[in-house]
């Protein structure tokens, strides 16, 4: 009894960590985060080179401060997302120290991720069939963004917002379970349940997941059979099983969406896939992508130490992506330096871990195109939360892990 408790708290604990729902009491992943990270620094002793990385970021973050004033912006949310970057890292920290026998393992450490992330697409799902219980839901969740969550096509679920950055989860969250399935954390049948309720979520969350969902389902695939291609037979099965669920399910979702939010709806959220490259234009990731090409910094002094902005408030040439906001905060030079201090700070892990923690890091990579995600969101707390237990299992577990490299 004792045990089953302790994992509901882990699954708890998980849960808020990743999404943050915000309630009238105020951001409860914050408060689990801070309780952890304390832990974290004081009852573990954090890698020297880690101190250093985080000195440098905060050292450029503060770059980024400084140009903001000199500008006129006067904002400091650059030297915030760095902040709370490290305190998710120390709160990953703490949480594994509290919970040493139970998250000693990978394979339980990703099955409580994996079902996090199912748990909220369940929850999505029962809200686009009962208004009921999405009002239900809605009430206990303050507002977010410019977005009404209570009406409309696009759900959050528990989480504190939805749109890109919960899509992009999603997607990570299919990577994560096609690799769990392979390593064996997560069985057969539960894998193809979980990617297919993803799936089925991503049609009211966002586009952008749902692309990558798709396209890091093949990857996953590909890198899976490369490892062990006596598994053909093996994934092959495992991938008909999926295609074949989905596709029993797919037609009443459909239906039903029609129903709820008329033919139109179908074409936003999927149907551009199935219209060529003018669907794909229309669809507006590409654009985005691009579009920070255009925002780049190219006046002296801006191209060295950037303008200063970093989302959050007025500027002339405003944007989403992440990057573009990375080069606008800090300038070119400083900003490919952060860049190549955060993966520097997941070296070890991706050492310890194979593939697949990298192609995590990769997929948050082309989202950060889009908004800024690779430090920040629900997916980078999910990133940071695997690479740190790679990083800390041995000063954190006296019972060494034993880790598929693929």
């Amino acid at each position: 009894m004792n045990d089953i408790f302790t994992r509901i708290c882990i699954f708890t604990i998980i849960f808020l960590y990743i999404f943050n729902p915000y309630t009238a009491i105020g951001p409860l992943g914050s408060y689990v985060s801070v309780f952890f990270a304390i832990i974290g620094v004081t009852k573990v002793k954090i890698k020297l080179n880690d101190i250093y990385i985080f000195m440098c970021l905060e050292t450029i973050a503060l770059v980024g401060v400084m140009s903001s004033y000199s500008n006129g912006i006067g904002q400091w949310n650059h030297l915030l997302v760095v902040n709370l970057l490290i305190m998710n890292y120390m709160s990953a920290i703490g949480l594994m120290k509290v919970f040493p026998r139970i998250l000693s393992t990978y394979k339980s450490l990703l099955g409580f991720v994996v079902l996090a992330i199912v748990a909220n697409a369940v929850v999505i799902l029962i809200q686009v069939i009962s208004t009921e219980f999405r009002a239900a839901i809605e009430s206990l969740l303050v507002a977010s963004g410019n977005r009404d969550w209570r009406q409309g096509f696009r759900y959050r679920g528990l989480a504190s917002s939805g749109g890109a950055s919960l899509s992009v989860l999603f997607s990570v969250g299919v990577l994560l379970l096609f690799y769990s399935y392979h390593v064996k954390a997560v069985g057969l049948i539960r894998s193809i349940a979980g990617i297919v309720l993803i799936f089925l979520a991503l049609l009211v969350v966002g586009r952008t997941g749902l692309i990558l969902a798709i396209i890091f389902s093949f990857i996953s695939l590909i890198v899976i059979l490369y490892d062990k291609p006596s598994i053909l037979l093996k994934m092959l099965m495992f991938s008909v099983i999926t295609a074949i669920a989905i596709g029993a399910f797919f037609p009443v979702i459909e239906s039903f969406l029609i129903e709820q939010f008329g033919a139109g709806f179908i074409n936003y959220s999927y149907g551009f896939m199935f219209s060529g490259s003018e669907g794909l234009r229309n669809e507006g990731t590409a654009a985005v992508l691009l579009s920070f090409l255009s925002v780049m910094p190219m006046s002296y002094p801006e191209i060295i130490v950037g303008f200063g902005f970093y989302g959050g408030s007025e500027f002339e040439t405003w944007t989403d992506s992440g990057l573009a906001r990375m080069f606008l905060s800090v300038g070119i030079p400083f900003g490919v330096l952060f860049y190549m201090l955060y993966f520097s700070l997941f070296v070890n892990a991706f050492k310890k871990s194979g593939i697949f923690l990298l192609l995590v890091f990769a997929l948050l990579s082309i989202a950060e195109l889009k908004e800024g995600m690779l430090f920040s969101g629900y997916g980078a707390r999910v990133f940071i939360l695997i690479a740190v237990f790679m990083k800390y299992k041995r000063e954190l577990f006296a019972v060494k892990s034993k880790v598929h490299s693929v």
